[in-house]
């Protein structure tokens, strides 16, 4: 019997470091590294260059970016070295990035 104990609690264990959702164990939603629940979620952002420059200097660095869409789930987005080597996002990459952004609720109204 402690022998059974044993490996239902390794298992457990297993099974809870990999994020498995067994339907004894109670609802899943999405456990720990799920999606975010809609409604907790800000409202999107305008579908525009400018949004995420910060500063008005007509160019969006990657810190602008990522201060701009805190709260949203992450996007990860290519970059290009800029004035004294900062990392910065061209207008060309926002626009082959705003479908996606728009799939992910981020931004809105492209079209």
């Amino acid at each position: 019997m402690k022998e059974q104990l044993f490996i239902f609690i390794t298992l457990s264990l297993i099974a809870v470091s990999h994020q498995w959702c067994w339907s004894f164990w109670g609802p899943c939603h999405e456990r720990k590294y799920g999606k975010k629940d809609p409604s907790s979620l800000p409202s999107p952002l305008p579908c525009k260059y400018s949004t995420f420059d910060q500063n008005s200097d007509g160019v969006v660095t990657l810190e602008e970016f990522n201060t701009v869409t805190q709260g949203f789930p992450a996007y990860k987005i290519r970059t290009e070295s800029g004035p004294h080597g900062r990392p910065i996002i061209t207008e060309e990459e926002f626009g082959n990035n705003k479908e996606r952004l728009e799939q992910m609720n981020i931004v809105s109204n492209c079209s």
